[in-house]
């Protein structure tokens, strides 16, 4: 569940309410799926820890073929939400560490 800091109601997303899951924890920030309110699309949201106001949060068509949607942090970290079988080892996502199968981080 997302921390009520984040108000996805003054956020410019699209995002379905109570459709937010947490992904992973990685390097002091939450990562959180959700679908959008319409369909048809992914969104990524971030959430550090002990700072939730910093929160961040994307969304972008599902139909792409592997990268759905890239946030960058407050840090000018980057989090890239995949879709289901990318494969993480590919020379394009050198640099990237895969956080969880849906997620891949660099720390930039």
């Amino acid at each position: 569940m997302l921390p009520e800091t984040v108000s996805l109601i003054s956020a410019d997303t699209d995002i379905k309410a109570g459709s937010a899951r947490l992904l992973t924890t990685y390097d002091d920030v939450e990562y959180f799926a959700a679908k959008s309110s319409t369909g048809g699309s992914a969104c990524l949201i971030s959430v550090p820890v002990g700072l939730p106001e910093r929160w961040r949060a994307g969304c972008a068509a599902v139909a792409t073929d592997e990268e759905i949607v890239t946030l960058t942090g407050f840090d000018d970290s980057q989090a890239t939400l995949i879709n289901d079988g990318v494969d993480a080892g590919q020379p394009k996502y050198d640099g990237w560490t895969q956080i969880h199968p849906n997620v891949l981080y660099n720390p930039r």
